[in-house]
Parts: structure tokens; C-alpha cells; sequence
């Protein structure tokens, strides 16, 4: 994921210092969340053995505290911080996340990235179906200068934000 639109991402989930962040298969959020939360928390949600993996390593190298790992959502645990905000990488899963978080939390903001189509065209009504109001949608292209003087244009995800509790 590009720079610019992990920091577009982190604009969007408006952290406060003192909120909890679940983040869904987002391991390079999860971390830069973490130095923002400093004195909340951080549920690092971490599917793959090899990502869960990786979020251990960067919670060592950054000296991250708060930050708790786990690799199951689908049993949210009364033992772990309720969160206020949630960011999540769209996967098969992402309706039952929806439901969880909304369970844990039903006033929750979401922000979802995709790069799928199935996936984009789908999260509307899911996030409906939830209770979630969505709030934003946009489109993220970055392109840089390559080595010869030519424009490579990176992945250009979709971010839906929404808010769970609006009437």
C-alpha cells in the first residue's frame, strides 16, 4: 500500500489518542494506529500465520504496548477492548465482521479498503444491512516518476467510510 493513501486511511478513521482501533488484515495500520493511539488500544485482527507473524515483529521493533493480536474475530472476546473505530481489508469474511463489530459496538465507524470489484459493487448494502449509515466513498490513484521518465500507476483501492448508530 502506498504511503499516500495509508496516510489518507489514517485521516479517514479520525483517531483520538485515547480510542480503540480494530484493524481486520491491515498489519502496516494497525502499526502507524498504534503510535497514534498511545494511550488507547489497538486489536490487530491477523488471519494469515505469516501476517500475524509480521504484526509480532513490527509490535517488538516499534515498542508498541498496546496492541493485542489475535487471529479470530469471529468470537469477540468480552476481555478485549471494545473498539470505537475499525479499519478493514474486504475479504469473504467482511459481513461477519461487520455483524461482530457492530455487536461489540453499535455506534462503530468503519473504513473499509478494497481493490476488488466483487467486492466494491457489494459493500454498500453491507454496510446498510448492519445498521451502518456509509458517510464517504472515494477512489485513490497514485501515480510516481519511474527510473525512465514514465508514470507507474499504482493500485487504486476504493475506501468506504460509514458510521454504525445514525438515524
Amino acid at each position: 500500500m502506498a504511503p499516500e493513501i495509508r496516510a489518507v486511511i489514517l485521516k479517514k478513521l479520525c483517531l483520538d489518542e485515547k480510542e480503540t482501533i480494530c484493524c481486520v488484515s491491515g498489519e502496516s495500520i494497525a502499526v502507524e494506529a498504534a503510535i497514534a493511539v498511545r494511550r488507547g488500544h489497538v486489536v490487530a485482527v491477523e488471519y494469515k500465520p505469516g501476517d500475524r507473524q509480521t504484526m509480532e515483529e513490527n509490535v517488538v521493533r516499534f515498542g508498541l504496548n498496546n496492541v493485542l493480536i489475535v487471529d479470530d474475530m469471529e468470537s469477540y472476546s468480552h476481555r478485549w477492548p471494545v473498539p470505537d473505530v475499525a479499519f478493514l481489508v474486504a475479504s469473504p469474511k467482511l459481513e461477519l465482521e461487520l455483524q461482530t463489530l457492530v455487536r461489540v459496538n453499535p455506534k462503530i465507524r468503519v473504513v473499509i479498503y478494497t481493490l476488488e470489484f466483487s467486492f466494491m459493487s457489494r459493500i454498500p448494502g453491507m454496510l446498510w444491512e448492519n445498521g451502518i449509515q456509509p458517510t464517504e466513498v472515494m477512489q485513490l490513484e497514485v501515480s510516481k516518476v519511474g527510473r525512465k521518465d514514465e508514470i507507474e500507476v499504482q493500485p487504486a483501492p476504493w475506501i468506504f467510510s460509514g458510521q454504525a448508530g445514525q438515524e
